[in-house]
């Protein structure tokens, strides 16, 4: 079991992963770092290409990217704002370090009233300490730090309040990763004794589980909400989960277990979170609408991958599987559906399938899925729901 699994938004952690060094987060009430622009999209022409050039302005940046999921909602709400005050002092940013092409193309399919600056050099995500996505920051007339906070807390009714000078809160952007807490918990464990069994609540802005393993032991630590956990241990997507339990509590989790199959392995997940949480997962099927995924008439169907290596991986909208079965592409187009897809394409080798769908909308996934002549169709079937819940009724 080598492989790494994200829930949640993915490209939330490739900061972390970028290999660039963070600042600490910069003060309130402190001066702003100032951003120096590689260029603006759709800004006025005379737009600064400088953060300092907006004072007098309230300033609002979102940092974001057109692989995070959770980036777009925000996105759109806060183009919703740009345009109510558009005759104000007061100007939305998202700023990206993506190249200006990839950008361009999002908007021709996603439109926003935001000016959309790009940083390539990422020094603006490294100065302000932005480590998870997506990151919103304040800056009053001054130029000085108002808030780092969370895109949903950008509100109309908190703008209008900054311009009319009265006193405004907003909720502390959570910054503690998966990471900070598997790290920090990894100190305490003794690895070298087998079983080792930790779980227990945390918070952190970030979730992340990994599997790991070796000739003697198999492992996994994870930080995530006990729903996730169970969707993990019985391999099913959330779509699929009926969840009474409607928690956001987070846990961290460590099991060290003598060299196992991922079966078994994975009952044990099932049996640490159900029994310590007193909760129970019963299947029930149940008469759906799905989309179901099959063969495209008249196309070419995939054939079986020849490369000499495996290889799988998503970030976002980006989807990488060589030598992989058809399971994992299902997998994949689970994470995003907002309805279950159903494998009817009768492929039942390994094949290479690669793609990605930057306009993040059910066309252009439909377009790539066409290239590998493969369609989605909207149908009833009879499907095995799970429904989460407390044995207690609590």
């Amino acid at each position: 079991m080598k492989r790494l699994f994200l829930s949640g938004c993915l490209v939330c952690l490739l900061l972390l992963w970028s290999g660039l060094v963070y600042a600490g987060e910069p003060k309130l009430g402190a001066s702003a770092p100032d951003i120096s622009l590689t260029a603006w999209v759709q800004a006025p022409d005379n737009a600064p290409k400088t953060l300092s050039g907006l004072r007098g302005n309230i300033v609002v940046v979102d940092f974001w990217t057109t692989q995070c999921s959770s980036c777009r909602p925000a996105l759109k709400n806060l183009s919703v704002l740009a345009e109510k005050f558009a005759d104000k002092p007061v100007r939305f940013v998202a700023l990206s370090y993506e190249k200006q092409s990839l950008i361009e193309s999002y908007i021709k399919s996603n439109p926003t009233k935001l000016w959309m600056g790009i940083d390539t050099t990422s020094a603006a995500f490294k100065s302000y300490g932005v480590r998870v996505l997506s990151h919103t920051v304040v800056i009053d007339k001054s130029g000085n730090l108002f808030a780092v906070t969370e895109p949903a807390e950008i509100t109309e009714q908190r703008i209008n309040d900054l311009l009319a000078g009265k006193k405004v809160t907003f909720k502390k952007r959570l910054t503690i990763t998966a990471d900070d807490i598997m790290d920090k918990e990894a100190k305490t464990i003794d690895t070298t004794a087998l079983p080792t069994i930790v779980f227990k609540p945390c918070q952190s802005a970030t979730e992340m589980t990994m599997w790991g393993g070796g000739d003697i032991r198999t492992e996994m630590k994870g930080v995530t909400q006990a729903q996730h956990f169970l969707m993990e241990a019985y391999q099913i997507p959330y779509i699929r989960v009926i969840d009474s339990l409607q928690s956001e509590q987070q846990y961290y989790i460590h099991l060290l277990l003598p060299k196992t199959t991922e079966e078994a392995f994975r009952k044990v997940l099932a049996s640490v979170v159900e029994s310590s949480l007193n909760i129970e997962v019963r299947p029930e099927k149940q008469k759906r609408t799905v989309a179901v995924l099959q063969r495209k008439a008249g196309t070419t169907a995939l054939v079986p991958s020849q490369a000499a290596k495996k290889d799988y991986g998503f970030q976002g909208y980006t989807f990488t599987a060589i030598k992989q079965p058809m399971t994992k592409l299902v997998s994949y187009l689970n994470n995003d559906s907002k309805i279950l897809v159903v494998d009817e394409t009768d492929l039942q080798g390994e094949y290479d399938m690669s793609f990605t769908w930057v306009e993040g909308t059910r066309e252009a996934l439909d377009r790539e899925l066409a290239k590998l002549g493969l369609e989605r169709i909207t149908a009833e079937r009879e499907i095995e729901m799970y429904v989460f819940k407390h044995k207690t009724g609590k």
